[in-house]
C-alpha cells in the first residue's frame, strides 16, 4: 500500500470543541506528513450535554442520544469544512468524547462513528481506549506511538518528553537510545502516564470567575500571587503518590476537586486562585518528573492548548531548569495538532 491520507479526531476533557487533524503517512519506513488541521467548537447546547454527561448526571436514554448526535456532529463537521471536501481521506480515527474513565475498571468514549464513515465514505477506527483497557493499558495516554515517530532521531542521542497540557497533564518519556524502531519500543527506558490536571483547573476558574473561556497567555495569573498552603495541601492528593502506569480524569480532579480547592482559597483574590491553579499544574509536572523518571529529559516538548500559555510554560521551567522547555513548534508540527494526529496514526497502523 502507497501513502495514506488519514483524519484523526480528537476532543479532550476541556470540553472547547474538537480537532481534525489531517495527515499523510507512508509505511515503510514510516513518515508522517502534517497536511492541516481545523477546530470545530461544540455549540452550547451540545457542550452542556457532554458536560452533564462527563459529570456523571446524564440518564442512559439522554446518553443514548447524546451519543448519536456527537456522531452526528463530527459528520456535518467534516461535511462543511471546504479543506476535507477537497481532500482524499482513506480512512479516520475517532477518540470521541470520554465521560467517564476508571481505569482499569472502565472507560466510555461517546460518539456513534456510523455517521463520520457515512459522510467520509472511507472506514472509521475508534475505540482505542477500551482496546488498551482490554490489554491490560490504562486507557490512557494513547498518542506516545506518534510521539516516538516524531522524535525517534533524536531520541538516538539524548533522552526526550513529549508533554500533552490538554485538560488533563500527560507525558511520554524516552531515555536516550530507547527507540531502536517502532516496532520494538523498550518498556524499560519508555515511560507515558498523566501526571494530574492541566487547563481543566485553570479553564474553570476563568470561566467562573472571570467569565472567561480562558487565561489568554496566563496574564490574569500572572497577575496574582500563589497560595503555598492551599498548594501544599493539593500535592498531597492520593494520585501522585500512586506509581505508573497511570491515567486520571474528572473522576480525580474534576468539580468536586475543584469546590474543595476553592475552600482552600476562601479570601483570596480571583488573580491569586489563578496563579495557585496555574502553580498546581506546573508543580505536580515536576513532582512527577522527579519522582518517577529515572532521569530528567535533556528536553521537553509541549503540546496542546495549555502550551500556547507563555506564563505557564515559565512556571515549568522554573521547577525543571535542568530541561530545556520548547513546544512543538520548534519540531515543526503545531501544538493543537499533536493529539489528534495520533489518533491518524494509530488508525494507519490499525488499518
Amino acid at each position: 500500500m502507497g501513502a495514506i491520507t488519514a483524519l484523526g479526531i480528537m476532543s479532550g476533557t476541556s470540553l472547547d470543541g474538537v480537532d481534525f487533524v489531517l495527515c499523510r503517512l507512508k509505511r515503510e519506513p514510516l513518515q508522517l506528513t502534517y497536511l492541516g488541521e481545523f477546530h470545530s467548537k461544540f455549540p452550547n447546547a451540545l457542550r452542556t450535554r457532554l458536560l452533564e454527561a462527563a459529570q456523571h448526571k446524564s440518564t442512559v436514554d439522554k446518553l443514548a442520544i447524546l451519543h448519536h448526535d456527537l456522531g452526528r456532529f463530527y459528520a456535518r463537521e467534516v461535511k462543511r469544512h471546504s479543506g476535507l471536501k477537497r481532500a482524499r481521506i482513506d480512512l479516520a480515527g475517532l477518540h470521541g468524547q470520554t465521560v467517564f474513565h476508571k481505569p482499569p475498571v472502565a472507560t466510555l468514549q461517546i460518539g456513534e462513528p456510523s455517521y463520520l464513515a457515512a459522510a467520509l465514505g472511507a472506514p472509521v477506527i475508534a475505540d482505542f481506549r477500551v482496546a488498551d483497557l482490554a490489554l491490560h493499558g490504562q486507557g490512557a495516554p494513547l498518542a506516545t506511538i506518534l510521539h516516538a515517530a516524531l522524535f525517534q532521531q533524536q531520541i538516538e542521542n539524548e533522552s526526550v518528553a513529549v508533554h500533552n497540557l490538554g485538560g488533563i497533564s500527560n507525558v511520554s518519556y524516552f531515555q536516550r537510545g530507547s527507540i531502536k524502531n517502532l516496532r520494538h519500543i523498550s518498556g524499560r527506558k519508555v515511560l507515558s502516564f498523566d501526571t494530574g490536571p492541566a487547563n481543566m483547573l485553570i479553564d474553570l476558574t476563568a470561566q467562573r470567575l472571570f467569565k472567561k473561556s480562558y487565561d489568554k497567555d496566563g496574564r490574569l495569573a500572572a497577575a496574582g500571587a500563589v497560595n503555598e498552603a492551599a498548594l501544599s495541601n493539593w500535592m498531597k492528593h492520593p494520585y501522585f503518590r500512586k506509581h505508573p502506569p497511570k491515567s486520571c480524569g474528572r473522576e480525580e480532579f474534576g468539580e468536586v476537586f475543584y469546590q474543595r480547592a476553592l475552600n482552600d482559597l476562601r479570601g483570596h483574590s480571583p488573580n491569586d486562585k489563578l496563579a495557585t491553579f496555574t502553580e498546581f499544574t506546573a508543580m505536580s509536572i515536576a513532582h512527577s518528573y522527579r519522582r518517577f523518571l529515572p532521569e530528567l529529559p535533556a528536553k521537553v516538548y509541549l503540546c496542546g492548548g495549555g502550551a500556547k500559555n507563555p506564563f505557564l510554560i515559565s512556571r515549568i521551567q522554573h521547577h525543571l531548569p535542568e530541561s530545556k522547555i520548547l513546544t512543538t513548534e520548534d519540531a515543526g508540527w503545531p501544538v493543537s495538532s499533536i493529539e489528534g494526529a495520533a489518533f491518524a496514526l494509530m488508525a494507519a497502523l490499525r488499518y
